[in-house]
């Protein structure tokens, strides 16, 4: 056990070492640039933005082209239905207005209005 004569000693230590605990170090290379090497690493940097935008890029690209296809995809779907209610035999779904819509879907019966 510590002698009683050392215990202010001890806690000045124990508190020197919690305030040095607190301490953050941020160490740095030290770097001596001439306009060279300055300009070296900036076009890496420039080269390196310049690829990651162009992968952004083909990546939007991709994602605008899937979902052009899978719009295009659900039109032709929506259509197809359309047209075979529309244009399907009477008593399989056809309503009464699809008589005169299918018809004028017909070009032959199209005539210009002045």
């Amino acid at each position: 056990s510590p002698s009683p004569a050392f215990i202010e000693e001890t806690r000045s230590t124990l508190k020197f070492a919690s305030r040095a605990k607190l301490v953050q170090v941020h160490a740095k290379k030290n770097e001596v640039m001439d306009d060279r090497a300055l300009i070296k690493r900036l076009q890496r940097e420039l080269a390196a933005a310049k690829k990651a935008l162009r992968e952004a890029e083909n990546r939007e690209r991709q994602h605008v082209a899937t979902v052009e296809s899978e719009s295009a995809a659900n039109m032709r779907k929506k259509l197809t239905k359309l047209e075979s209610v529309i244009l399907s035999p009477k008593g399989k779904g056809r309503s009464r207005a699809s008589k005169p819509l299918a018809a004028s879907l017909d070009p032959a019966l199209w005539r210009q209005t002045p």
